[in-house]
């Protein structure tokens, strides 16, 4: 496109200040978010900048506060107002829209292009020399994961200009209906997993729980022995007293049997699985070598690939268990 030399020149002697503000701001605030959280940011090409100054709404081209914006993306609605308060933090809030958290100007029956914009300056450091980018305008726009995906997916189907189809677009709204449905229900999954007609379960989640809670209660002490994804440990060691078909309550019992010899928890050495398959191991030494041995040629029949019980070489193993025979053993050995 043709951009007329008055509008390229304001371009060409802004873009420097800008690339560096994008550069200064993205340094700060990727220093700030969850690792979990996703960051996006750019500056106008001289035919986008050109466009929006041909709308007539610019003021000021050469401080247009959308040359560099950016985009942070967080895992669900509740995470907004803290990605809100990262950046109030770091920068000066000029305005945002909407104006307030808990109003819009849009119809309800409408879901046009509604998430968090705000319009930020660049705020130097007292503490450092001047930079140069002070009072610079820029934007930032907080998202979430799913209006992320819809605002990409669909981008030709709202924004390709050379095909403006009343159908296409009506199709990407209908979508992005349907995914602030979805967003609503993930913000407030705990609320409406309480009600009375969710009240249900099955007897592997109940499993589930029930092992949770015995890992929980037996490193009450120290939780940080747990790792963060209880769920995985306890779906491992689920397999593994079904195996030897044993209950989360025999478990317990074992743990504390195991603790009160000075084993158990009490185990540096090992992480909380390998705890468990030497507790096993000891206390149902027979019935561990039949599985080890696979003699009864059992199988986990909700994994695919084969299953074998991992044992590191910390694990105390029973003279009687010969890791050679083992078909449903993994040993790990130290590496000398």
């Amino acid at each position: 496109m043709k951009v007329p030399q008055s509008i390229g020149d304001i371009y060409d002697a802004r873009r420097p200040d800008f690339e560096r503000l994008g550069r200064a701001a993205e340094d700060l605030i990727r220093g700030r978010l969850d690792r979990q959280w996703h960051f996006v940011g750019r500056v106008k090409t001289r035919e986008s900048f050109a466009l929006k100054v041909e709308t007539g709404r610019v003021t000021d081209p050469s401080s247009m506060d959308d040359f560099y914006a950016c985009t942070i993306v967080v895992r669900n609605m509740s995470e907004i107002a803290h990605g809100e308060a990262i950046v109030a933090g770091l920068f000066d809030v000029d305005r945002r829209r909407p104006e307030r958290p808990n109003y819009m100007r849009s119809d309800p029956t409408n879901f046009d292009f509604d998430h968090l914009r705000l319009y930020m300056r660049w705020r130097d450091d007292d503490a450092l020399p001047p930079s140069g980018l002070a009072g610079l305008p820029f934007e930032i726009q907080i998202k979430t994961y799913l209006q992320h995906a819809w605002a990409i997916a669909t981008h030709d189907l709202v924004y390709k200009t050379d095909d403006v189809n009343w159908r296409k677009a009506r199709i990407a709204y209908q979508v992005k209906a349907m995914l602030d449905h979805a967003e609503t229900t993930i913000a407030h999954a705990a609320d409406l997993a309480a009600i009375a007609e969710l009240q249900i379960t099955n007897d592997h989640i109940d499993d589930i729980r029930a092992v949770i809670g015995v890992l929980k209660s037996t490193w009450s002490e120290d939780p940080d022995k747990l790792p963060a994804d209880i769920r995985r440990l306890a779906e491992n060691v689920l397999v593994l007293l079904r195996s030897i078909r044993l209950t989360p309550t025999d478990l317990k019992t074992d743990l504390i049997a195991e603790q009160s010899e000075g084993r158990g928890s009490l185990i540096e050495t090992l992480s909380p699985f390998g705890i468990v398959v030497q507790t096993l191991l000891l206390r149902h030494e027979r019935a561990m070598r039949e599985l080890l041995l696979d003699s009864a040629g059992r199988r986990d029949r909700r994994r695919r690939a084969p299953w074998r019980v991992v044992i590191p070489a910390e694990v105390e193993v029973p003279d009687s268990i010969n890791p050679t025979d083992c078909r449903l053993a993994q040993f790990i050995q130290r590496i000398s």
